[in-house]
């Protein structure tokens, strides 16, 4: 669909407009506050309403007025009073369109119809957004769960860096016992030993002592004996005692209680280092785990781009930014990006091929003939805004001036 036809009375500063366009650049032209503008607003407020339409649309004084547009299928007309409007459309047999016409005039355009130049002023981040907007893509619960996981690993490498920084730090005496070393245990064998010792000393000194006695009671046989006896007896049980017992070496446990609380001291290290290894391998797999959930994340929103119809060659964007052919958006040329920016709003605007430029005084003849190719190869309308100080008879531009077309024959009348 394109404008067949354009009508509008007492719409913002134009008085009456009634355009019939022949050609694909449809070229509004006029010194500024002539009402050139209120063509090109009219044309947006028709098929947007409410959203699209200037706070203000009738004209200064006036109670009533309307815009009316012919798009071949379809007819759409909005009449404006100072309580508000009211839309009427119909189809091209003439039947009202009585179910939300509204919604159905939604879906005839995008943001880039109203004006694709603009898409060339915005920053990167918006860039993005529109396009992701105009091909429907949303990756806002990818991003912010990205987001949340990429935070998550942040801090999992913090902490899995201080661990295998502590882990480091830890140096195993080669001397380290396998198990920790028990002091009491060791004490206890060290009385036991010198308990045994002890009373082996004294049962040297017995036998010393007993072997004395017993001399002497044998030079005193009589009236001895039955000391004697006993002294044998006891005697005898000192023997048997020494044929079974021997002095322990205390020496090796003494040292062992000397080392003990040093050698325990690296085996804590040791531990120490062999948990923090284990605390180490688990945070390197929540990480690697983290990691592989970015990758997962990153290659669904690469599917997702994959799949997307982009609506110009090359074009695709990342994090960073819209690139054509893997150059940046800000690094085409002005003719490049004005290529991408209007062949954008044509292939996503098939159904009403009509696109509007407000500030067509900004393009120069380069750009005019990029745009006007780009509009005869697609066939599509382009209504574009240019400032000119004066009317040119024979020109192929519609002339505004004090709200009104301004042709050959208004100019000799004036003359």
């Amino acid at each position: 669909m394109r404008i067949i036809t354009l009508e509008m009375e007492n719409f913002q500063r134009i008085k009456t407009l009634d355009i019939t366009p022949s050609k694909h650049i449809v070229k509004i032209e006029g010194q500024n506050e002539q009402g050139k503008s209120s063509a090109i607003n009219s044309i947006a407020a028709a098929i947007g309403g409410p959203k699209l339409t200037p706070k203000k649309p009738l004209r200064d004084g006036e109670k009533k007025g309307f815009v009316k547009m012919d798009l071949g299928e379809l007819t759409i007309e909005r009449r404006y009073t100072a309580s508000g409007s009211k839309l009427i459309v119909t189809n091209e047999v003439g039947d009202k369109v009585t179910k939300s016409p509204q919604a159905l005039l939604t879906d005839l355009y995008n943001s880039l119809t109203l004006d694709p130049l603009e898409f060339q002023l915005m920053d990167d981040k918006k860039k993005i957004a529109t396009l992701k907007d105009l091909l429907g893509l949303d990756f806002t619960d990818l991003d912010d769960k990205r987001a949340d996981v990429f935070e998550r690993r942040t801090n999992a490498k913090r902490k899995l860096g201080d661990l295998e920084s502590r882990y480091k730090a830890i140096t195993v005496n080669e001397e380290t016992p396998d198990d920790e070393i028990i002091v009491s245990d060791l004490m206890v064998q060290l009385n036991d030993s010198m308990r045994i010792n002890s009373k082996f000393t004294t049962m040297e000194t017995n036998k010393t002592e007993v072997s004395g006695k017993l001399n002497l009671v044998t030079s005193k046989i009589e009236g001895l004996l039955q000391e004697k006896t006993e002294l044998e007896g006891k005697l005898t049980e000192i023997n048997n005692y020494f044929a079974e017992a021997k002095q322990v070496d205390v020496k090796p446990i003494q040292e062992k209680i000397s080392n003990a609380e040093r050698l325990n001291g690296y085996l804590k290290d040791k531990q120490a280092k062999e948990e923090l290894k284990l605390r180490v391998q688990k945070g390197q797999l929540i990480v690697d785990g983290m990691t592989a959930g970015l990758v997962s994340i990153d290659d669904e929103k690469k599917k997702q781009l994959s799949e997307a119809n982009f609506p110009f060659p090359g074009l695709t964007f990342d994090e960073d930014g819209i690139m054509v052919n893997n150059i940046p958006f800000s690094q085409l040329s002005h003719a490049e990006g004005l290529k991408v920016s209007v062949s954008m709003a044509m292939a996503l605007n098939p159904a009403l091929r009509v696109i509007l430029i407000k500030d067509g005084s900004l393009l120069d003849d380069n750009s005019m003939k990029i745009i006007s190719d780009l509009a005869e190869e697609n066939d599509f309308q382009v209504w574009i805004e240019i400032v000119a100080n004066k009317f040119e008879p024979g020109s192929s531009g519609i002339y505004i001036e004090d709200g009104a077309e301004v042709t050959d024959i208004k100019q000799e009348n004036v003359a």
